[in-house]
């Protein structure tokens, strides 16, 4: 083999795994895609379970005025931890949260002031969850990007070079 069937063939595979790279990147990026919205759903969720209660607390409000006070049922909803499933990319094994999934709540208006206390404190803990998923996830992403940003520079590295090579070699022949 001569030095220029090497070069070419160190180029293809450099260029094969900035190929690569660039796949796994984009899977990265779906992932955080996908923890953004499941972040955007739980704020929402938030939100909507926070007007509830203040609704809650006023028809509470009114009845007591009204009678002498009425008391509530003391339902409880189950406390369902997020669970962080860490996977890698197929090819260059980046490390990855995946998103994940959250149960369907019933309406907030058919919850009673203590479902919609814990279904508050389980929506707030599953969004911090997804925050620090979040950051993770973009750690990992911009690793992963500085890590293309390397195997370009050495592409450019090795063309420049083999690129400088022939130049010179032309410039021998003259």
């Amino acid at each position: 083999m001569s030095s220029t069937d090497i070069d070419a063939l160190v180029m293809l595979v450099m260029f094969d795994l900035w190929k690569s790279e660039e796949e796994d990147l984009k899977e990265l990026i779906n992932e955080i895609d996908k923890t953004n919205k499941l972040k955007g759903q739980q704020r929402e969720l938030l939100q909507s379970l926070n007007k509830q209660k203040a609704v809650a607390n006023e028809k509470i409000r009114e009845e007591y005025k009204a009678n002498t006070g009425v008391s509530t049922s003391q339902t409880k909803i189950a406390n369902i931890p997020v669970t962080k499933e860490t996977v890698q990319t197929p090819r260059l094994n980046i490390k990855y949260t995946r998103a994940p999934h959250f149960p369907v709540l019933k309406d907030p208006g058919q919850m009673s002031l203590p479902e919609l206390d814990s279904a508050i404190r389980n929506t707030t803990s599953n969004l911090q969850s997804l925050e620090d998923i979040s950051q993770l996830d973009q750690l990992a992403l911009q690793d992963a990007m500085q890590k293309q940003a390397q195997i370009l520079q050495l592409i450019s590295n090795i063309m420049k070079m083999e690129h400088d090579t022939l130049k010179g070699i032309i410039q021998n022949l003259r």
